[in-house]
């Protein structure tokens, strides 16, 4: 961003989980509702409607808890922008969908995903929502972590994340809505 003097701001989603089986994702949320689920996954898990709607809302909760404590509560504006989602790689590819829908559902004029690896079969799919996506190695097998392709792939602390942020509006690169 500050390489080519393009303003940024944060799409928070989460991945939807069940307190039975904390570590597998059944779909993923964005702050507005926007949601996909893991239909493989979830067809597997015998769930209620119910137990999915709870999950959803813990997840939409803990999105809008994320919001107000990195964004004070304030979405981004992204209506007529040309918006690049940049992650740090895709394993199921839930959270990077439903940002891209989030984006084009917001009125985005483009939207493109910038990301360091996938799956191979991924691709595609991820083409049908945005207008562009950018993946530097496509992984060809099936099952891999994301955090094999790195050196260091630990999760950014909440200082890290605020240090980031205070750095971007000094530098009077982050977008506030």
């Amino acid at each position: 961003s500050k390489e080519f003097s393009i303003p940024f701001n944060l799409v928070i989603t989460k991945k939807i989980t069940v307190p039975e089986y904390p570590e597998v994702a059944i779909g993923a949320i964005a702050p507005d509702g926007t949601h996909e689920i893991n239909d493989r996954v979830y067809s597997h898990l015998n769930l209620t409607e119910k137990d999915f709607e709870d999950a959803k809302e813990r997840a939409l909760y803990k999105v809008k808890k994320r919001l107000e404590k990195y964004c004070n509560g304030k979405e981004p504006n992204v209506k007529s922008k040309n918006v690049i989602i940049i992650d740090d790689g895709i394993a199921t590819g839930f959270t990077a969908i439903v940002a891209g829908k989030y984006v084009n559902n917001n009125g985005a004029k483009t939207a493109t995903l910038a990301i360091p690896v996938c799956p191979a079969n991924d691709k595609e799919e991820l083409e049908k929502i945005y207008n562009e996506v950018l993946c530097y190695h496509r992984a060809k097998t099936f099952r891999f972590a994301v955090g094999a392709f790195y050196k260091d792939f630990h999760q950014n602390t909440d200082e890290e994340l605020f240090d980031y942020l205070e750095k971007a509006k000094e530098e009077k690169i982050l977008y506030e809505s």
